[in-house]
């Protein structure tokens, strides 16, 4: 029930708590679920991985308009 977090509010926070804007996330990514290794530990590179397949379907999308 709580209002969805923006970059604009957490920008906000994270500097009113002494964290220097140019440290700030620049957009936010919400997931289903973290992916995760055979042991059940975060995978960062899949991680890597899945992100690097967003902004290329992003930027893909941007070029065909």
């Amino acid at each position: 029930g709580a209002a969805p977090i923006t970059v604009d509010g957490l920008v906000a926070f994270l500097t009113s708590n002494g964290l220097a804007k140019f440290k700030c996330p620049e957009r936010i990514e919400i997931v289903e679920q973290f992916p995760q290794t055979d042991s059940g530990k975060l995978s960062k590179p899949k991680l890597k991985n899945k992100i690097i397949e967003i902004l290329n379907t992003e930027e893909q999308s941007k070029g065909a308009s």
